[in-house]
């Protein structure tokens, strides 16, 4: 199973562990402003590791639009480069937690539209804009079709990233051929 490595910033890692040890109670909020914030955990694309992050809620119906913009800092967050290579996630909404899939929003009336939502959410994500010349990268996650991802899991069951990247482990079968054979546990955790 994969290991959690918290944040190297206190104040997410104070956050994260208030908002989960309270089960979506408290911590739900960035720090003083009042406005309301989501966990994001994911997979780290090089250690493949647990990875908690808490952003912005920006909702647009069922689902959440994430925006990668560090303040206005001139390089694209960790996390995003992390939804890219996994985009399988569990998104923490105060006491809901939802499995969902990302897609990075590339069409510009959309992301124009995500944008605008955004902004409206957490008006600062303006200022912020202003503070660089690259466009903040706007992800959208929606809800997962877990009949899919067993499709993905069983189809996949061979990988050994697999276990690895869904934090599963192989249980190891006979088979008539002698050959050992890995099978995944049939529900994602």
């Amino acid at each position: 199973m994969a290991n959690y490595i918290p944040s190297p910033r206190a104040w997410v890692r104070e956050q994260v562990e208030l908002y989960e040890s309270s089960g979506g109670t408290k911590g739900t909020t960035l720090r003083d402003t009042g406005l309301p914030v989501v966990i994001v955990t994911h997979i780290g694309n090089k250690t493949g590791a647990i990875r908690k992050t808490p952003l912005m809620r920006v909702k647009d119906r069922d689902n959440y639009v994430l925006i990668g913009s560090v303040g206005g800092a001139p390089n694209d967050p960790v996390w995003v480069h992390n939804l890219r290579v996994n985009p399988d996630v569990e998104i923490r909404d105060e006491t809901v937690v939802s499995l969902m899939r990302v897609r990075e929003v590339k069409d510009e009336s959309e992301r124009s539209r995500l944008w605008k939502l955004a902004v409206a959410s957490f008006p600062p994500y303006a200022e912020y804009q202003e503070r660089t010349s690259r466009g903040f990268r706007c992800l959208l996650q929606s809800r997962h079709n877990l009949q899919r991802l067993n499709f993905v899991l069983s189809t996949l069951k061979q990988s050994c990233a697999v276990p690895r990247i869904c934090g599963l482990r192989p249980r190891h079968q006979g088979s008539t051929n002698g050959r050992r054979q890995t099978v995944l546990p049939s529900r994602f955790p």
